[in-house]
């Protein structure tokens, strides 16, 4: 599998072709994932030294969310939206140390008689960077 740019771009053709995958090598991604969060982002994105730098630093905790909810959605074909936000004014500092990585989770849920029940979820990382990065 090709490595694609850590972008919303590259992350919407990552899951292309990951989605493109059958059950089982689809299954064996999300576990590879959920096993090692960084291995599976080396493996999958280009990371320019800077960014692979932030990524060995992200806090543990952090990490097992991206990994537990990240593997979660890949099994269900789920949506996973990477969204960066470029010079937040409101951040202060230089670089990776003012950087903010947020995770969370959308859900919607509808019913009509027309369509039945339909339950919409989607996965939302946004990177904020600060003012002049």
């Amino acid at each position: 599998m090709n490595k694609h740019d850590f972008t919303p771009l590259g992350m919407q053709q990552l899951l292309a072709a990951l989605y493109a995958l059958n059950d089982e090598a689809l299954a064996a991604e999300a576990a590879a994932l959920q096993n090692d969060f960084n291995g599976w982002c080396m493996l999958h994105f280009n990371l320019d030294s800077q960014q692979l730098s932030y990524l060995m630093g992200i806090d543990q905790q952090m990490q097992v969310q991206l990994s537990s909810r990240g593997s979660y959605y890949l099994k269900q074909r789920g949506a996973i939206n990477l969204m960066q936000v470029n010079q937040n004014p409101l951040l202060k500092g230089d670089g990776d140390s003012a950087k903010i990585f947020n995770l969370n989770e959308q859900q919607n849920s509808t019913y009509s008689p027309d369509t039945g029940y339909q339950n919409l979820s989607s996965l939302n990382i946004q990177v904020t960077y600060p003012a002049g990065s």
